[in-house]
This record gives C-alpha cells, sequence and structure tokens, in this order.
C-alpha cells in the first residue's frame, strides 16, 4: 500500500468495533488485568469486595483505554486524566455520583480529592492486582510500574529473600515500612528495592482493593519516599507526574504493541528503529495512538509479516 492509502486503511480498522480488542485483549494483557480472576483478597479485611467489583475494576480500566484509542488522546492520559467511567456498584465505592441504570457505565468528570482516581494508577484493579490477601505491597507495585510502564523489570529476588522475616507482624503501613527499609539494609536487595519501593510507597494511601485511605490503625499514612537520583515523591499525584514526563513510558507502550502486532518480541535492529521513531514522536505536543500504531505498520518488520501470511 501507499502511504496514504495505509492511513486511510489504518483509520478505517480503528473505527471498526473490532478493534476494541485493542482495550480487552492488548490493554488487558499489558496491565495484567486477566490476573484480577485470581485475586482473593482476606474476605475479613476486605468484606466489600466481590465478583461484580472485580468486573467492574477491570471494565473501568478497558473504557480508559478505549477513550484514549477511540478519541484521539494522548497516550500519556492513561497515566493521569480528569475523568473515569463507573456503574452504580463501582460508583459506591469511589463515592462518585452516578444518575443512570446501575449496571451502565457512565463517564464521570473528576474534581477535587477524586482527581486521584484520574489514569490507571488510581484505578483499584492496579491497586488489587498489586496487593497480597491481607495488605498492600509497595514492592509489587513499584515491580508492576517499573515492568508494565517504564520497560526497566527488576530481576527475581535472590534465593531465600522474597518475604519479610515477619510477616505475620505487619498489621499496618507504618509497620510495613520498617519491614521494608530492613529488607533494603541487605546489599544483595538494595540495588533493586531502592528503586521499587520509593514507587510503590507513594500508593500506599490505597488498600489492597483500591479504597482510599488517609490513615490506618498507625495513624497518618506516609506515602513518601526517595528516588535513586533524589528525587522526591509524597503520593499519587507526584508518581503521576512523573511518569507521564517519563520518555520511558512512552517507548514501552510502543514496544508492547510492536509485540502484539508482528507477533515476536523485539529483535535488535527491530528496537533502534522504534526507539528512533519514539525519539521523533516525543518531541511533538501530543501523542495518539494511532501515532503509535501508524509508526509499526509503516515498519520494514510489519510489511515483511503481511507477505509472509
Amino acid at each position: 500500500l501507499q502511504p496514504d492509502n495505509l492511513a486511510i486503511q489504518v483509520d478505517r480498522l480503528l473505527q471498526d468495533k473490532r478493534a476494541n480488542r485493542l482495550a480487552t485483549d492488548f490493554a488487558a494483557q499489558w496491565f495484567e488485568l486477566r490476573s484480577l480472576a485470581d485475586r482473593t483478597p482476606d474476605p475479613d479485611r476486605f468484606g466489600s469486595f466481590d465478583d461484580e467489583l472485580r468486573r467492574a475494576f477491570r471494565r473501568e480500566s478497558e473504557l480508559l483505554f478505549l477513550a484514549v484509542q477511540r478519541e484521539g488522546r494522548d497516550v500519556r492520559e492513561l497515566l493521569d486524566c480528569d475523568f473515569t467511567h463507573v456503574n452504580k456498584r463501582l460508583a459506591e465505592f469511589y463515592g462518585l455520583p452516578h444518575s443512570g441504570n446501575e449496571d451502565v457505565f457512565l463517564r464521570t468528570r473528576l474534581t477535587g480529592d477524586a482527581l486521584l482516581r484520574g489514569g490507571l494508577l488510581g484505578h483499584a484493579s492496579v491497586h488489587a492486582i498489586t496487593s497480597n490477601p491481607t495488605r498492600t505491597s509497595p514492592v509489587k507495585r513499584g515491580k508492576w510500574l517499573l515492568d508494565n510502564l517504564l520497560g526497566q523489570a527488576p530481576p527475581p529476588p535472590p534465593p531465600g529473600n522474597d518475604s519479610f522475616a515477619d510477616e505475620d507482624a505487619i498489621d499496618d503501613s507504618a509497620t510495613l515500612r520498617q519491614q521494608m527499609a530492613q529488607h533494603r539494609d541487605k546489599s544483595k536487595c538494595a540495588v533493586c528495592h531502592v528503586r521499587m519501593d520509593a514507587l510503590g510507597l507513594a500508593m500506599e494511601r490505597f488498600d489492597a482493593v483500591g479504597k482510599f485511605r488517609r490513615s490506618d490503625r498507625a495513624g497518618v499514612i506516609d506515602a513518601s519516599g526517595e528516588l535513586p537520583d533524589g528525587r522526591q515523591l509524597d503520593g499519587l499525584v507526584s508518581l503521576k507526574k512523573l511518569l507521564a514526563s517519563d520518555p520511558a513510558f512512552v517507548r514501552t507502550f510502543m514496544h508492547k504493541l510492536f509485540v502484539y502486532a508482528i507477533g515476536r518480541d523485539l529483535r535488535p535492529i527491530d528496537r533502534l528503529r522504534i526507539n528512533l521513531e519514539v525519539r521523533r514522536l516525543l518531541e511533538l505536543d501530543q501523542i495518539t495512538m494511532r501515532d503509535l500504531i501508524m509508526a509499526i505498520v509503516r515498519d520494514p518488520a510489519f510489511s515483511r509479516r503481511i507477505r509472509s501470511e
């Protein structure tokens, strides 16, 4: 296809309802939304959680992805935006208004403190899949952020260092923070935890099923942390700004979309071409999903795949 015809065909396919699979398939895989089905929060601590909420958590995140895809929004709105989609049950869980049929997901404009819910990092889906059954896990949350959003997956922990020494004693955020500090004191653990922990702690005001909390039994929750380069985080607002300004997010999005489209991992020459294209896109004021898709379908790896089928 000639370049003009290629763009026409891409736009036609993106308007087709089958393109919704980018949200229900690609995004669900990328953000690990499928793992929600396996999460079993402790019913004694999180009695409000049930299968209805589980489904609503996932759908909220899929609808955000669809909004960015279909409305030509900047892809960084996946991280931070001023709206979300809720049905009646999820609205009640978040403390948001909902005036329609209880099963219908409505777009809700967020203001004030509710702006924390804007973007994936405010979604209960992400909080739930990165938590333990009885408590939050800043380590899992930090790892999820590094791996899925920044493409910087840390190595697995050394044998015998994949849990805290006194797990049963962790019953509040202050004790958890103390245990994490002791873990970082181990030289073989510190190299990874110094990166993960600050990111995960910035999300600590959301419990293991995504309920917002300012305090727990130990008092006001400390969501602050320091990154290896000295930058400070003090909660979700600063974390969103940090990730949205990091070129690694757009690059990771492009890499994962390439793998989904081509059906294989990036080879060194693919990575070079794609990274150069991302560098060009980062000079634009706005980067849409269409921009990323057009870059991929114009890549030689995509045309070779089509010819071989």
